[in-house]
């Protein structure tokens, strides 16, 4: 049961810094706690290869220029300008790709079902990929004390995974043509492809198979 509690630990906090990343502008990074997190180092040789990467990535992160950052973090994940790839699940899982869809108001639903409120930016749509990471690691959390499995289940087979995959690969492909000026957020999204088929494996997750409305 530790061994299993120190997975649990482990992913979560994983889940909150990833979602952070996804969701927080860099300027606001000092207000959310985030340059503490981003500027971790650690010398331990015993780090499983996970954990390394994410050391790596946050390292990336700490050494990259802000406004960089910012540029990249508004065209991406605000809809400031030109939006290439939408970070709201609605889009991919809605027949219209409309934000504050149907798939949205069911992910509402449900975190109001397991007692999560969160504040968003200017009223943005609670299925952002940000902010679902972030409450799956909320859960991860709620588990070390009472069981919730069956809700961090229902989170990454009903809400999060069935479109978040199809994201995040996308995501991948896009940055990894820009990478001279996106090389940390692409680093992100190539950590979260491997942190979700690790999710995946670890929790023995059977994805609901949804249609996949291309953006």
């Amino acid at each position: 049961m530790e061994v299993y509690n120190d997975v649990l630990i482990k992913y979560g906090l994983i889940s909150k810094i990833i979602g952070s990343l996804f969701y927080y502008r860099p300027c606001d990074y000092s207000n959310k706690g985030m340059f503490a997190i981003i500027n971790i180092k650690s010398n331990d040789e015993n780090n499983d290869e996970l954990t390394g990467e994410l050391l790596l990535l946050l390292n990336e992160f700490s050494i990259s220029n802000i406004e960089s950052l910012i540029s990249t973090h508004d065209e991406y994940f605000m809809g400031i300008g030109s939006m290439p790839l939408p970070p709201w699940g609605s889009v991919y899982l809605d027949r219209e790709s409309v934000i504050f869809g149907l798939s949205m108001q069911e992910f509402k639903t449900f975190i109001s079902r397991v007692g999560m409120e969160f504040e968003t930016n200017n009223n943005d749509p609670l299925d952002h990929i940000g902010l679902m990471f972030m409450a799956l690691g909320e859960l991860l959390d709620i588990q070390q004390q009472q069981p919730a499995m069956e809700e961090i289940n229902e989170l990454l087979s009903c809400h999060l995974l069935p479109w978040s995959q199809y994201y995040i690969d996308q995501l991948c492909a896009l940055l990894k043509t820009e990478q001279s000026t996106t090389s940390a957020y692409f680093l992100l999204a190539e950590f979260t492809r491997k942190f979700q088929q690790q999710l995946i494996e670890e929790f023995n997750i059977n994805i609901d198979k949804k249609q996949i409305f291309k953006y």
